[in-house]
């Protein structure tokens, strides 16, 4: 009995100990920029700040490992953004307008059990995608001008493809490339070498890939209370195998007690929201490449060396075994071209690939040339 009784006090310690805090009150002053003289919007802004000041504060303070703090991001926007059943506003104070910077104090009340609960499902459900996602993988590849933040700014643009559904990996060997020529060459010439990179790299089955900067318009000023930062960023979702692309530019603010939060605030803020627009393009694409579950691919495979009738039989046959339909061929400039769609295939990579192990036993000595065309997608082989 004497056991017993202590092993219901100690289970009942343990249990306090673990429980954690419900709630967390107190006072939070927000910042925002009064953009085109909209102070309505900008009084929702600061709103958002000083919610994102409570969640940091918090909750914050215990996130430790890189995939936390990505966790951690989203879910904190997704606090700011929808504060419902996250954060109860106890009062709200008149608003101050301090030349063109609006500040709004708030008492607020935070749930860190829902928000560290909302943390664990999240990374749940980012596990599951990184091992298996009907949608297809994009590729990342963020530069930060200041060259401090590079992996953290990468991780998070993963993180809000995760959150969309797709598989998402950083390509190292473009993050080389744009650190290499961050400020000499045009985004033609970028597009064009990373397509080329994208080609003769390993791209993890990606079909596309996010490439940008992002760096400070403005370093930190001293504004009111607090202190204001700008940041810029130009990001670009280009197609791996076709000219598509979709961009995304803009700056954004952000404010802090010290120059250092409001540089990390505006850079995250603008971060999120680029990923975010860029993301929802992704998903448009990815819904005009499936039909009903299936993925239809298309490209054109150009083949030097079909110089007769057997040969070229022997390679619509090829087509055929790996379940390709030739929509149209013929012969142009010394080769074999044909146009192929395919529903077997998650990638033009996968495609590829196929081809290349049904047509090696015919051809061994296959060479894969690389197509120099801006924006073309063909497939170039010499046999």
């Amino acid at each position: 009995m004497q056991m017993l009784k202590s092993i219901l006090t100690m289970g009942l310690s343990i249990g306090l100990f673990l429980l954690p805090a419900l709630a967390s009150a107190q006072l939070c002053t927000g910042m925002a920029y009064i953009e085109n003289g909209n102070v309505q919007k900008a009084e929702a802004d600061a709103r958002k700040d000083a919610m994102r000041q409570l969640v940091e504060s918090t909750v914050g303070v215990n996130v430790k490992s890189s995939s936390e703090m990505v966790n951690f991001v989203l879910v904190k926007d997704k606090v700011t953004t929808k504060s419902d059943g996250y954060v109860l506003i106890k009062k709200v104070f008149p608003p101050k307008i301090n030349g063109d910077i609006l500040e709004i104090t708030l008492d607020l009340e935070v749930s860190k059990q829902l928000i560290e609960s909302d943390m664990q499902s999240l990374a749940q459900r980012m596990d599951a995608i990184s091992e298996d996602s009907t949608r297809g993988c994009i590729n990342v590849a963020i530069i930060d001008e200041s060259r401090n933040a590079t992996q953290e700014f990468n991780n998070i643009f993963i993180g809000v493809l995760q959150d969309k559904g797709f598989r998402a990996e950083e390509n190292d060997e473009v993050l080389h490339y744009l650190d290499r020529n961050l400020n000499i060459a045009s985004d033609m010439d970028i597009n064009t070498q990373i397509r080329m990179i994208g080609k003769s790299n390993n791209r993890f089955g990606a079909n596309s890939i996010v490439r940008g900067r992002i760096g400070l318009l403005r370093n930190a000023e001293k504004k009111s209370n607090g202190y204001e930062a700008v940041a810029s960023i130009n990001c670009q979702l280009v197609s791996y195998d076709n000219n598509d692309v979709d961009v995304s530019t803009g700056y954004y603010y952000g404010y802090g007690k010290s120059p250092v939060e409001a540089e990390r605030v505006a850079k995250e803020t603008a971060l999120l929201e680029a990923s975010k627009k860029l993301a929802e393009r992704a998903l448009k694409t990815n819904q005009r490449e499936y039909r009903g579950g299936v993925h239809n691919l298309k490209t054109m495979f150009v083949l030097y060396g079909v110089s007769d009738l057997a040969s070229r039989d022997i390679i619509m046959k090829v087509f055929a075994d790996i379940n390709c339909r030739v929509v149209r061929s013929g012969n142009a400039g010394g080769a074999l071209q044909a146009y192929v769609t395919s529903t077997e295939y998650n990638s033009i990579e996968e495609l590829k690939n196929a081809f290349l192990q049904a047509v090696g036993p015919m051809y061994p000595n296959i060479q894969e040339l690389v197509d120099s065309s801006v924006g073309a997608t063909k497939l170039v082989f010499r046999l």
